[in-house]
């Protein structure tokens, strides 16, 4: 076993798509051994980590295991395969390389993130902005992997243009939102990659278009003229301008301004309602021309649009027509009745009275009322005055459905519901309508408050302070709102000690108030309850408060300070005094306290005083003394002066005035008595009320009242004060003549209560002086001091629907005058807009008088001007607002068009002008404004038209293809924007006509329609090679042409089209080129011939000028020249020069030949047909079996003993190989090589094989794919022979191989041997590692690594 397994080949190559199986792949090798030594066995040895592959071990055939993933392999797999021979002591083995090359399959579709933003914001009016950037990833490669972009739906008017390569989406070229037209726009960009069979993936983004103010607001429906009355009334609103604008926000908003020179007219600026401001006269000016401006954004004038008409208005003298239709008007109807009115009360209605009006003429126009369901109610036939014909409150509703024969109620609290619905029918003779009025009972006050508990008893303390809560006390009123709402104060007890919480009845101490039980111990506080109402109720409890002691008072001696006399010589232990102290407190606490006292010692009387008077003089008669009466006890009357001659305490000296048992002195007092202020004063009139006018001026004289004293002089004088008058009365303090002191009202004080005090003493001291009070009630007398004040309605703001019947209860005014009798009494008049409306002088209730019509010659709105006055003359006015409500009742009717068939041509681009509408309406104001629409519930016409709702303008919203469908059926209504509206249609039939708007589109099953066809490349310039397959047009009579459009060829045109038939028009050279690629285009033009038609090069492929993939007019041909054997082959070179070492062994390569053969399919085989031997002395030797070549793969190989057959020329050229002398260097050998080919031509070059001693393999790796350095091989050969001076053969060219065993297909390794005839090896690769100026130009020019 001394020979190792061969392979065929050193590198093996394989090509297969991913996901397919790999067949009838083999790998061989051969074993020169005989037996057990021969048979070789094989086995992937490295390069199959993931386990894809598997080799039989015995046929060596490859096939994979798992499913092939261009992705995870990396798009190739390098294998090792092991060959082994079966020796027993020895085996060998070889290793080849199998490189499987794995083409990608479209088998992942793009995909865009789900990051990826969706939605976005343009504004509009702006050409071409940029929206956004769309990114898809693909993980195939090449084409498969390339991903396209384009917009797939939502783009119906090309608004959108994307961008193929990166998906840049933006707006078209010249192309500019509107938000008007469109707001929203949801457009599917689609994500193709460029697979055979292509994959995508699709994205939905929504555009949001972004309002500018890029439109003028306009007036519609505007007159031009406008005819007046010039007896119309100041206020009548002359017309209602309308505007629209259909920017949105506040670009929409609107103002609006006239312009009237003299200022007779006036517009509200948010409704456009013009009023008329001054008096018309028509003798003085007849016609106004105004001109009327409405703004946009008024808030930012910077950026506002305005537009401007003018209209005319003319006086003129009109008769009021009268055709509107009845109806009810102010619904819905709620009014109130207090409980327990009487019969042939009047319900009071909160909102407008029971109002119908009828549109119609003359006496079917008079409404007249009845009640349907009540018995509780009876209405006024003509005017609908609703009055009660029972005592309301005393029934009971159930479920709100009224019964007479209900047992009554007498009070409204035991009412099951408040509220009385009441069926109103309004007639005009025949026609009837019907309506709910719901009526109120209003609580009257007729339950007064009743406490919980009419006596309270509570204890405090008497240290309790301020705002404590003593007790709570708590009423309750079953009576409605105020009148059931109480509040609570105290009326007496309290002595401001005590407040009372008026909405909780919580008792307290006062702020700043105390309790002391020993000055009040128990209080009585007497607690009413009121209501809220007008005419209040209340009641009365009793809270009992009683105050507990503390502790809070000292104790006190009942005389602060005692003299106490005892006699002399009295015995010890006699009594002289008792002390006695008191404490306030019930169980007081005593504490310190202190007294002070005068101990006298009475001396024994044993000497008689001596009686003198003030001046010293002994007193021994008669004493005269003046006494004042009623002087009080213990008062002083004198004082005299007793000497008494004892000593020390015996010369004190007591007085008693006939006091027996004493030693004394006397005398005789007598007693003259003075007068004393003893007497009150008396009033002379016993009543002094009296009446007075309350418009007395102040000063002026009212009474005078006088009061007698029966004391002597001073203390008989009177003088007289004023109590309780508020300041509007004095009194003269001597005369005691009253005054008015400021102004009285009666209505605020109908009469005043005085308290007139007369004091004597004037001139003698607060302590004695009497005083005697009078009661004087003033009354004031009514003067007419004040006008009447309106107290209703509280709406003053009325509609009333045209062709009110007269007679309606348009209000009820009530005024009160505060004046009494006559001056109170209120009558009511008018005195504006007294043409339409009357109003009754005593009840003040305001009815329409006539008819009135809504209409441009009577004012829309107007001021009713109501009088109060009072039976003084004295009044008052108030203004009702009333505005003439137009009734809905005429349908619009169309003017226009006045034909029902439309013809259009197709595929004109969205907002192609259709018709106008035009419908007009007898009604004014709103409901005589029409709008248009068009009414297609069931969808049957997609959408095709939208029509302007205000103009009428019928437009297309996209292009209309014919050939989709060819007719339309349009209804378009009228309605006006009154309530209910009232609408009308008409029916349109749209014929499109054709037009030339397809072209020509060829058939295709795929993604673009191709043909193919095959002609020899020997054909004659003129045939026919082929016919274009027939394109199919949608239009009618539409023609076909065909026309070349691109042909990659250079030079001269080879092909030409008459009419479907394909015409050879230049020479064919399969060699040159195989095969053609034409662009064929249909059209519907003869003459076409398109300005891009141009030759192809490499700078701009086909399919970016022609792409039938994205034009079904385009027709893809390919062309295939089949091949004729007319080529012989070529070498590439007459000589080739290699070398071998001596004793080389058997079947070794020596150099591969190249071979060209243009042709396709050519079978070209390889022979030597000649071998010289060359020897040193020049001589030559023929030999043929020498050395052989592979006839397919053009590799010379030394001969293997073997070959040869039986003549053992073979096994001699072998020996002469194998024993040539190494001493020789000049021995050669010379080849004649030849190939030929099926068609017997041939070709041959010249091989010099030397015999050298030694021999070198060097490796390059290059910067260049494998069959670029092929292709530059020999080149490459020739330089490095020229460089080294000795023989150069390349090996082998092969993909690089890293050092990880990765295979890098744009890489190459090159193995070359380099002979040395000098035998100067090692020289020479010193000089390849050199940086000679040859070796970096020939890295440079080969880039090498």
């Amino acid at each position: 076993n001394d020979n190792a397994p061969l392979f065929t080949k050193s590198i093996y190559y394989v090509t297969l798509k991913e996901n397919a199986r790999l067949r009838h792949f083999r790998v061989e090798a051969t074993d020169a051994d005989n037996g057990d030594a021969g048979i070789v066995t094989y086995q992937i040895s490295g390069g199959n980590d993931k386990g894809v592959f598997s080799i039989n071990n015995v046929t060596g055939d490859v096939t994979n295991v798992k499913i092939l993933d261009y992705e995870k392999l990396g798009g190739h797999v390098t294998l090792d395969v092991t060959a082994q021979d079966g020796g027993t002591d020895v085996r060998h083995s070889t290793t080849a390389q199998v490189v499987i090359r794995i083409d990608d399959v479209n088998d992942n579709p793009p995909k865009f993130p789900r990051s990826t933003q969706t939605s976005f914001q343009v504004q509009e009016n702006i050409f071409g902005p940029k929206i956004a950037k769309f990114t898809a990833y693909d993980v195939d490669s090449g084409d498969n992997g390339r991903v396209t972009y384009s917009i797939v739906s939502g783009n119906d008017d090309s608004i959108f243009t994307i961008s193929p390569l990166d998906g840049e989406l933006r707006i078209a070229h010249g192309v500019e939102l509107d938000r008007e037209q469109r707001s929203d726009y949801n457009v599917t960009i689609l994500a193709m990659d460029g697979g055979e069979n292509p994959l995508n993936d699709t994205i939905v983004t929504q555009i949001h278009v972004v309002d500018t103010n890029d439109n003028s607001p306009q007036l519609t429906k505007f007159p031009n003229r406008i005819n007046l009355s010039e007896d119309t009334v100041i206020g009548y609103p002359v017309y209602r301008v309308v505007a629209l604008d259909p920017d949105s926000g506040n670009f929409g908003q609107m103002e609006f301004s006239i312009d009237d020179v003299d200022k007779t007219f006036s517009i509200n600026k948010k409704s456009g309602q013009i009023y008329l401001v001054k008096s018309l006269d028509r003798e003085s000016v007849s016609e106004y021309n105004l001109h009327v401006i409405v703004r946009d954004n008024p808030s930012d004038l910077s950026n506002s649009r305005t537009s401007r008409r003018t209209l005319q208005v003319d006086c003129i003298i009109v008769d009021d027509v009268n055709d509107e239709t009845p109806q009810f008007v102010g619904i819905p109807y709620i009014g109130e009745i207090t409980e327990n009115s009487p019969p042939g009360t009047q319900v009071q209605f909160l909102t407008s009275p029971i109002l119908a009006v009828d549109a119609d003429d003359g006496a079917n126009s008079y409404v007249t009322y009845s009640i349907v369901t009540s018995s509780y109610f009876v209405i006024d036939h003509q005017t609908g005055t609703l009055r009660t014909i029972v005592n309301i409150g005393s029934f009971v509703t159930s479920h709100r459905i009224l019964y007479f024969h209900y047992p009554f109620i007498s009070d409204r609290e035991e009412m099951l519901d408040d509220v009385i619905e009441v069926t109103v029918r309004a007639s005009d003779g025949t026609m009837t309508s019907e309506t709910v009025a719901r009526v109120t009972v209003k609580d009257l006050n007729d339950n007064p408050p009743r406490f919980a508990s009419r006596r309270v008893r509570t204890r405090v303390p008497e240290d309790m302070t301020c705002c404590r809560v003593i007790a709570r006390m708590s009423a309750s009123d079953p009576d409605k709102d105020d009148n059931g709402r109480l509040f609570y104060t105290i009326v007496s007890g309290a002595h401001d000690r005590f407040v009372v919480d008026r909405e909780t009845g919580i008792i307290s101490v006062a702020p700043g108030q105390s309790l002391d039980r020993e000055m009040t111990s128990q209080y009585k506080l007497v607690v009413r309850a009121t209501d809220h109402a007008a005419n209040p109720l209340s009641s009365t409890a009793v809270v009992m408060v009683t105050v507990d002691d503390v502790n809070d008072s000292r104790p006190r001696f009942l005389s602060t300070f005692q003299q106490i006399s005892i006699h002399e010589n009295s015995p010890v232990g006699s009594k002289v005094t008792t002390l006695v102290a008191t404490d306030d407190d019930l169980d007081p606490d005593l504490l310190k306290v202190s007294n002070y006292f005068q101990i006298d010692v009475i001396d024994q009387n044993d000497n008689s005083p001596t009686i003198r008077n003030d001046n010293g003089d002994v007193i021994s008669g008669d004493v005269i003394m003046d006494v004042e009466e009623e002087i009080a006890v213990g008062s002083v009357l004198g004082r005299f002066i007793v000497d008494d001659v004892d000593q020390g305490l015996n010369c004190d000296v007591t007085y008693e005035i006939g006091g027996p048992g004493r030693r004394l002195v006397g005398i005789v007092l007598r007693m003259r008595v003075n007068d004393v202020n003893d007497n009150r004063p008396v009033f002379t009139q016993s009543n002094y009320d009296m009446e007075i006018p309350e418009d007395a001026e102040p000063g002026s004289f009212v009474t005078s009242v006088t009061a007698s004293d029966r004391d002597d002089a001073a203390y008989g004088d009177v003088t007289y004060t004023l109590h309780g008058d508020l300041g509007f009365f004095t009194i003269h303090p001597n005369l005691g003549d009253v005054r008015v002191a400021k102004p009285l009202d009666r209505e605020i004080i109908p009469e005043h209560q005085l308290t007139i005090v007369a004091s004597d003493n004037a001139r003698g001291t607060k302590n004695n002086r009497r005083t005697t009070t009078k009661k004087v009630v003033m009354t004031l007398s009514d003067v007419n001091d004040n006008v009447p004040i309106f107290t209703g309605p509280l709406v003053t703001s009325f509609e009333v629907f045209e062709n009110s019947t007269p007679g309606s209860l348009l209000s009820m005014v009530t005024a009160a005058d505060r004046d009494h009798g006559r001056f109170g009494h209120v009558t009511y008049s008018l005195r504006a807009f007294a043409d339409f409306f009357s109003i009754d002088p005593i009840s003040g209730d305001v009815t329409i008088s006539r008819q009135i019509v809504a209409s441009q010659r009577h004012p829309l709105v107007g001021d009713v001007v109501i009088f109060a006055t009072d039976g003084g003359g004295r009044e008052s006015n108030m203004t009702l607002t009333v505005e003439i409500i137009d009734v809905n009742d005429h349908v619009p009717k169309f003017e226009a068009p006045t034909f029902n068939v439309i013809r259009i041509p197709e595929e004109e681009p969205g907002g192609l002008f259709v018709t106008q509408a035009r419908a007009i309406d007898d009604d004014i104001g709103l409901n005589a404004v029409v709008r248009y629409r068009l009414h297609d519930p069931d969808m049957t016409n997609q959408n095709a038209f939208f029509i302007d709702d205000v103009s009428g303008r019928l437009l297309t919203s996209r292009k209309l293809d014919r050939e989709l469908r060819h007719t339309y059926s349009v209804v378009i209504q009228a309605h006006d924007l009154g309530r209910p509206q009232l609408q009308s249609s008409r029916i349109l039939t749209v014929i499109l006509d054709d037009v030339n708007d397809n072209r020509p589109a060829f058939v295709s099953s795929g993604a673009q329609a191709t043909q193919a066809i095959s002609i020899p490349e020997d054909a004659a310039i003129g045939s026919i090679v082929g016919h274009v397959t027939r394109a199919t047009d949608r239009d009618e009579s539409a023609r076909i042409f065909y026309h070349i459009l691109t042909q990659d060829v250079t030079g001269e045109q080879i092909f030409k089209l008459e009419g479907e038939k394909i015409i050879l028009a230049g020479n064919l050279d399969r060699e040159h080129v195989d095969s053609y690629q034409l662009i064929v285009g249909a059209t519907n033009n003869a003459n076409f011939t398109p300005a891009d038609v141009r030759v192809n090069d490499v700078v701009r492929p086909i399919d970016l000028m022609w792409d039938p993939s994205r034009d079904d007019s385009l027709l893809r041909l390919y062309v295939t020249v089949d091949d004729v054997i007319d080529e012989p082959p070529r070498f590439s070179r007459n000589v080739y020069v290699t070398a071998v070492e001596g004793n080389t062994q058997p079947r070794t390569k020596l150099i591969k030949v190249n071979v060209t053969d243009d042709d396709v399919g050519d079978h070209v085989t390889y022979s030597i047909v000649h071998t010289t031997f060359h020897r040193p002395d020049n001589t030559t030797w023929k030999r043929r079996n020498a050395f052989v070549i592979d006839p397919t793969t053009t590799r010379c190989r030394t001969m293997s003993p073997s070959n040869g057959g039986s003549t053992g020329n073979s096994r001699d050229d072998y020996a002469l190989l194998s024993n040539i002398s190494t001493s020789y260097h000049s021995l050669y050998f010379t080849l004649t090589v030849q190939a030929r080919d099926s068609a017997n031509q041939s070709a041959s070059c010249k091989v010099i094989v030397h015999i050298l001693r030694r021999s070198k393999k060097i490796q390059f790796v290059l910067d260049s794919p494998p069959d670029v350095v092929r292709a530059q091989q020999e080149k490459f050969s020739e330089l490095l022979r020229s460089m080294t001076g000795s023989i150069v053969s390349v090996d082998y060219v092969n993909p690089h191989v890293t050092s990880d065993e990765e295979i890098e297909d744009n890489r190459s390794d090159v193995i070359i041997r380099i002979f040395d005839p000098k035998d100067d090896i090692e020289n020479i690769l010193q000089n390849l590692k050199g940086a000679s100026p040859e070796l970096r130009r020939m890295f440079r020019g080969y880039s090498f690594v």
